[in-house]
């Protein structure tokens, strides 16, 4: 089992960038692992840093519960995402072979049972009992990429917990709800987007070993957070960095056409009556739309689009705030996504509504009991309560 790496006491005191380093250069098998709300940013870093492993004759491994989004399918024939861990350790079966001299040795699998067959030249098996046990650990290092807190990849977590308290974690993150969980942590609270962590964290390692595939992957993951940089999160930092980037030769083209010129017609169409229906509340600068069932069967949608509508609604319109998509669930119901760019706010929200935080949709809560010609009402009510 790999060891954080720590300098011996004749050495001086290593910063905590330099140990994640070293403890990445020692290990053998490393598991990428990503959120249960898993979004592009964190996809791209980790396949940047699989790249990174490639290029030092290592093979990591990427596992999230989460659907790989659909900017990123072009890459589901040539990075392999696992929704589960694979072949954690193995199993070694100790059976005491008496006299036996064995000839053969083959295997199958009838109703979920092993059965394994020992051909023999000479000799028999005694009656001693056969016994079971499990290897360590195939993996050496686990790196957590986007995660605020083991929560976040509950269903890994809860289904590997032994393995998750065993094996070494390096925790990389930019959000500054993140709880430094890991034995080692890359959390840059200041940076736009994990990509940008990995980059500055990998030029410390060797700024040539930073080829194109892994800053295209880490540009990706930054141009898709920041949606195209007109985030409140840019920093002058952020777009140096996004410079150098493209200076190891990034392809900031093809990047631009897989997350903004791959948009379904159905979502455009579905954009389109959402931008049909738009309305501004200067004063507490609160942009809202409204959308029918309706309007999701003329425009050939389903909710699954509505990410993507709010994105567009965000990206356009950088003088609102807080943007308000209201529509008609497949039930009937009236719920609401709602992005902000004031974090507090969101939180204060909580309070209010029942509300379901996932960084693909934003916040999202259902409005009971309002039929969606009132529900705008309603909210409203509730959200002016939240100002005051």
């Amino acid at each position: 089992m790999l060891a954080i790496y720590k300098p011996n006491s004749d050495s001086m005191a290593i910063s905590e960038k330099q140990q994640i380093l070293e403890s990445m250069k020692r290990s053998q098998f490393p598991l990428i692992v990503l959120p249960d709300t898993a979004e592009v940013d964190q996809y791209t870093a980790a396949f940047g840093l699989k790249r990174l492993f490639q290029k030092l004759k290592k093979e990591a491994t990427i596992v999230s519960s989460s659907t790989l989004p659909k900017e990123l399918e072009v890459h589901a024939n040539t990075t392999e995402v696992y929704n589960d861990i694979p072949a954690l350790h193995h199993f070694i079966v100790d059976v005491p072979l008496g006299t036996l001299e064995i000839d053969d040795l083959s295997y199958e699998v009838v109703d979920n049972t092993l059965r394994i067959f020992i051909g023999s030249k000479s000799g028999t098996i005694g009656r001693t009992p056969i016994k079971m046990h499990p290897t360590q650990y195939q993996y050496d290092l686990i790196i957590c990429v986007g995660a605020q807190d083991l929560e976040s990849c509950k269903k890994m977590y809860e289904s590997y917990a032994d393995f998750f308290y065993q094996v070494p974690i390096v925790n990389i993150d930019h959000s500054p709800h993140n709880e430094y969980f890991g034995h080692l942590n890359a959390v840059n609270v200041t940076a736009s987007a994990c990509g940008e962590v990995c980059f500055e964290l990998l030029k410390e390692f060797d700024e040539h070993m930073i080829d194109e595939e892994m800053a295209s992957h880490f540009l990706m993951g930054m141009i898709s957070k920041t949606k195209s940089f007109r985030s409140d999160g840019v920093t002058p930092k952020t777009l140096a960095i996004a410079s150098e980037l493209l200076e190891h030769g990034a392809d900031r083209a093809h990047i631009v056409r897989q997350l903004y010129q791959r948009r379904s017609l159905a979502t455009l169409r579905l954009w389109g009556r959402a931008l049909a229906r738009l309305q501004m509340d200067e004063e507490s600068k609160v942009l809202w739309s409204t959308l029918t069932q309706q309007d999701f069967l003329q425009a050939g949608a389903t909710e699954d689009d509505l990410p993507e509508v709010v994105d567009e609604l965000m990206t356009s319109s950088p003088q609102a705030d807080t943007i308000l998509l209201m529509y008609e669930n497949a039930g009937g119901e009236s719920e609401v996504i709602m992005r902000s760019r004031k974090q507090g706010y969101l939180e204060r929200i909580k309070s209010f509504f029942n509300t379901q935080m996932e960084s693909k949709w934003g916040s999202r809560f259902l409005i009971p009991d309002q039929p969606l010609t009132r529900a705008k009402e309603y909210l409203f009510e509730k959200l002016r309560t939240i100002r005051d």
